[in-house]
């Protein structure tokens, strides 16, 4: 065997592979959903986001931003939303079972149904402003 120059032998260095958690925390915006169960991804800014379909369940959102993002048909149940921002975004469709959602906030968030932000609201959600208004309380 012929005497190789050590430099020849020498590979280039290989990228490292990043995570599926790092992927999206560092794109401002998606074409296809995601599925991402049961994550830790506490302070995560998704704002202007296209997450349509993406899957969240029972992920630590917490403080997370989704200000003008577009929602429509993500599962966000038994997530963790405490603090999680969701001004402006598109939440057609969306499953919040079971989400902790206190400190929330879901002003002027479009395609929630009246029964979704009053429940939302009594789980300690900030939901005024919404497009559609929760529906009337009655007096106690």
């Amino acid at each position: 065997m012929p005497n190789v120059p050590t430099a020849a032998k020498r590979r280039a260095p290989r990228k490292k592979a990043e995570s599926a958690e790092s992927n999206v925390l560092s794109s401002d915006r998606f074409r296809s959903p995601r599925i991402l169960r049961n994550k830790e991804m506490s302070y995560a800014q998704l704002a202007e986001c296209d997450l349509a379909g993406s899957d969240f369940f029972g992920t630590n959102l917490v403080h997370a931003n989704f200000r003008a993002s577009r929602l429509i048909g993500v599962n966000f149940t038994q997530a963790n939303l405490r603090f999680a921002v969701f001004e402006g975004a598109d939440m057609t469709d969306a499953v919040l079972v079971d989400a902790a959602v206190q400190g929330a906030h879901f002003e002027g968030a479009a395609g929630l149904s009246s029964e979704q932000l009053a429940r939302l609201e009594k789980r300690g959600a900030i939901v005024r402003n919404s497009e559609k208004p929760p529906s009337s309380k009655l007096a106690s």
